[in-house]
């Protein structure tokens, strides 16, 4: 390694950014909707700043007993608070965390009632498994395949729809208090880049975000576009890379 020099440190939601620029120069914002949840933005002066925006509370935020739950129990309680509202590595156990109370309260669920036992093991339903749902597809709770009947399929999959919904509606949430930012009156174009198997797998996930900003700004929506930048992170560290080297 002692023969390696770096030439550019970064992080990916700056690599999102820079991917987006060289596009679009109207890009002034980036962000990583997929494992975890972070925006950065290029402010007036010429900066880019990493917001940490996963890291965001208030209490204005929807917070219920479930996030309250997993909070608790994370290693970093306390802390990314609005990431595990919103990314992929938390939406699973959200889940989970509602399935065990309906298993135990509720005669509607006998499919969760069945698989009890691994319905009671953290992190036992990964995110994928309720994109494969909303999807149309089935689901696995740990190594078990979920055989919900009809009735209880439409009753889970409303609820995998409104956790994603809710997480979509955050993140344009937060997207929108950059913008509010950058250009209150939205009086100029804005590119927002986004990377991130969230926001590019999951079902309703990218429409429900341009939803609740086209909610937010109604006439004035047609300013700020949301663009997947796939495998931002590789290309926007080259290009940092030779913006730092130079010709």
């Amino acid at each position: 390694m002692g023969h390696i020099k770096p030439a550019a440190i970064l992080n990916d939601t700056v690599a999102t950014l820079l991917c987006a620029a060289y596009q679009d120069q109207h890009a002034d914002a980036g962000s990583i909707c997929g494992t975890g949840y972070n925006a950065c933005l290029l402010d007036s002066q010429g900066r880019i700043i990493n917001l940490e925006a996963g890291n965001f509370f208030t209490d204005l935020l929807p917070v219920n007993q479930y996030d309250a739950q997993l909070d608790l129990a994370s290693v970093n309680s306390g802390h990314q608070r609005l990431e595990k509202m919103v990314s992929g590595a938390y939406l699973g156990e959200l889940f989970r965390l509602m399935a065990v109370d309906l298993a135990h309260q509720d005669d509607r669920f006998p499919g969760l009632r069945h698989l009890e036992k691994p319905l009671a093991e953290p992190g036992s339903i990964d995110t994928r498994e309720l994109s494969s749902l909303l999807a149309g597809g089935a689901m696995t709770i740990g190594a078990s395949p979920y055989q919900p009947d009809p009735d209880e399929t439409d009753l889970i999959s409303s609820l995998v729809r409104d956790l994603v919904i809710r997480a979509a509606r955050l993140v344009a949430a937060s997207q929108a208090g950059m913008i509010c930012y950058l250009d209150p009156r939205l009086q100029r174009r804005h590119l927002f880049g986004i990377d991130g198997a969230l926001y590019e797998k999951m079902p309703l996930f990218a429409p429900h975000i341009r939803t609740a900003l086209d909610e937010q700004w109604s006439g004035q929506a047609h300013q700020v576009e949301i663009r997947l930048m796939k495998d931002a992170s590789g290309l926007g560290a080259a290009l940092a890379a030779l913006m730092a080297t130079g010709p």
